[in-house]
């Protein structure tokens, strides 16, 4: 497929790629692998609900430029991450007070 790739622009948030055959293609950067891997990390490595939460409203804030499948992974993550985050914000209040 990379050798059908005549010529290539990065733009803000977006690449255009013209592919012999098909012509010019627009490709969001949330939906690149990568773009997905970095929210995952993003979302991983909150330490509190309040943080979590401030991540989740950026992320559905632009859902529209999300695959289908893209906004399910995330969504589990988020979902995953913040029930362990509840389960551990107990056990933090209770070594603080004892």
């Amino acid at each position: 497929m990379s050798s059908r790739v005549l010529r290539w622009e990065k733009w803000v948030h977006v690449l255009w790629v013209h592919i012999e055959g098909i012509g010019g293609y627009f490709i969001s950067y949330r939906q690149l692998e990568q773009w997905i891997a970095a929210r995952s990390t993003l979302i991983r490595s909150c330490r509190s609900l309040k943080a979590l939460n401030a991540v989740w409203s950026a992320i559905e804030q632009e859902t529209k430029r999300y695959t289908e499948d893209s906004l399910a992974k995330l969504s589990q993550l988020h979902e995953q991450r913040q029930v362990l985050l509840a389960a551990e914000q107990p056990l933090k209040c209770k070594l603080a007070t004892s």
